[in-house]
């Protein structure tokens, strides 16, 4: 193992390292290191260049990541560089310690298409897996309807109250707040015109419409739709799921037709006790700070709100809810690689949920 020190203006202090690193090299590595990098002080540059070590073991790597933080703790900026093989192996190991490591090949457009074909690829894959769960779906659906006896319908009351139940303290809150802020910005608008009278027909046909039934959805998103995710990835990882076919139980019957369910019959009820909430929280400030009384706060709404309007809501609420329990039950399902994997597919699940359910509200808007 040998090391070339030198100065360059553009990279600072530029360190080579040729030869075998293992740990018969140890010693003189950190000598090395240590003579070429004395002088540089708070605001050095120093470039750690591994490109023409030949192998390496993990004694020596970790003398030099050592002798690399040592350096960063001075204000020394360092950069290492370079890494192949076993070595950028090794590296990968100490990913904690070596948040700077990048390759030492330089952009091209060739590397950038490959960026492009594997996001590509990895869409396509993406697609394969939701497709073939449809798939799979749509035929467990059909076996299940033949044969209800092979769902698990007696899990459907558990996880209504799991998914739906205990999340109803955060949906009655949210509701009632977004009742409030409603109120508030309809009231500061009209207030202008003296037209304050229209201010229930506004919130209540808002809440009932369209800030009800989002709003709820996006809670269960947040709090049941990543639950499911985690908890079906987790059985994923840990070849439950494997049991479970080996078994000869179908875990789209078993699994995901009871969450469908039980979230199918859970969010619209959710959805009508928001839109109570909603429609509290806009009296609250109607009483507050438009001097009107509750009796003609509900009133006013009774004239402009219809029963049309509640189903309206609570038929989105519906759609809403197949389309959380869908995507995180298809993300948990396919979860891999550990927890890592597990923690991937929660978040993608939980963002996918939320862009689908505001695609799927922008389409019903014009219907409104």
């Amino acid at each position: 193992m040998s090391v070339d020190a030198s100065a360059e203006p553009a990279q600072g202090t530029v360190l080579r390292f040729h030869g075998p690193l293992t740990l018969a090299d140890a010693q003189r590595l950190w000598d090395a290191m240590g003579r070429a990098t004395a002088t540089l002080g708070r605001g050095g540059v120093a470039r750690l260049d591994v490109s023409d070590v030949s192998q390496a073991d993990g004694a020596a790597v970790a003398v030099l990541l050592q002798a690399r933080a040592e350096l960063e703790a001075r204000g020394v900026t360092t950069e290492l560089v370079g890494a192949q093989g076993s070595l950028a192996a090794l590296l990968r190991v100490y990913r904690g310690a070596t948040s700077g490591l990048r390759a030492s090949t330089p952009r091209s457009p060739a590397a950038f298409i490959g960026r492009i074909g594997r996001a590509a690829w990895r869409a396509l894959r993406e697609l394969q897996l939701w497709l073939g769960f449809v798939g799979g779906l749509a035929v467990a659906s059909v076996a299940a309807a033949r044969r209800p006896g092979t769902v698990s319908w007696r899990d459907v009351p558990h996880l209504m109250e799991r998914l739906g139940a205990t999340a109803l303290p955060i949906v009655l809150v949210v509701n009632f707040l977004i009742g409030i802020i409603t109120a508030y910005q309809f009231g500061v608008a009209l207030k202008q015109f003296g037209a304050t009278i229209y201010v229930p027909d506004l919130v209540c046909l808002a809440v009932t419409r369209e800030l009800a039934p989002l709003m709820t959805a996006i809670v269960i998103a947040g709090r049941s739709g990543s639950a499911v995710a985690a908890e079906l990835g987790s059985m994923a990882v840990s070849d439950e799921i494997d049991a479970l076919r080996a078994l000869h139980l179908d875990p789209l019957r078993f699994l995901v037709v009871p969450r469908v369910v039980a979230l199918v019959l859970t969010l619209p009820l959710l959805t009508v006790v928001g839109d109570a909430l909603g429609m509290l929280g806009g009296l609250a400030v109607a009483i507050i700070s438009l001097d009107m009384s509750a009796l003609g706060y509900f009133t006013e709404a009774r004239a402009e709100v219809s029963a049309s309007d509640v189903s309206f809501g609570v038929g989105k609420s519906v759609v809403f809810a197949v389309i959380i329990a869908l995507v995180a039950c298809q993300q948990g399902l396919v979860a891999s690689g550990g927890a890592s994997g597990v923690g991937r597919r929660t978040t993608s699940a939980v963002v996918s949920i939320l862009f689908s359910i505001i695609a799927v509200d922008a389409i019903f808007a014009p219907h409104q």
